[in-house]
């Protein structure tokens, strides 16, 4: 683990306008509030205190519409990428590689977190009136549990 690492509760106004928004709060970098920016398909870094823009922390290919990130396992950064996956972010150099998969039948990611006491992220299904699904994902990416069904409430 890469220091103390907490994700902000509601959605500052930066949040708002670009996407999502985490603290990078560690003990090797500086510490960062980290943006998703749907528009351009980047990690942004600014400064917590004076709202400063720092730094691109990934303009990877692999970015699409981010919704979501979180930090977790290992330190690195998770992004929930519409539609598709989640994508594992080394926050300091980066590196940006696919963490798992969405099962085919599923709306795609939305919102993510990370629980350090069992070490899993939990992704919900992104959707409007079709995301009824929790994914829960062990430290690997694997899928280890489903929490509600494809089908929504009635009545």
């Amino acid at each position: 683990m890469r220091g103390i690492l907490k994700c902000v509760g509601r959605r500052s106004l930066v949040a708002a306008l670009l996407g999502a928004a985490c603290f990078n709060l560690s003990a090797t970098a500086a510490d960062e509030l980290l943006v998703s920016d749907r528009a351009t398909n980047r990690i942004l870094a600014f400064d917590p205190v004076s709202g400063a823009f720092e730094r691109v922390v990934s303009a990877s290919a692999l970015l699409d519409a981010p919704t979501g990130l979180t930090m977790g396992p290992g330190g690195f950064l998770y992004v929930s990428n519409s539609q598709t996956d989640v994508l594992k972010i080394d926050p300091v150099t980066g590196a940006t590689s696919v963490f798992a998969t969405f099962p085919t039948g599923t709306e795609g990611p939305g919102g993510i977190a990370y629980n350090a006491q069992d070490d899993t992220l939990y992704v919900s299904e992104l959707g409007q009136f079709n995301g009824h699904e929790v994914l829960q994902y062990d430290a690997t990416g694997t899928l280890i549990n489903t929490i509600g069904s494809l089908s929504g409430p009635s009545g």
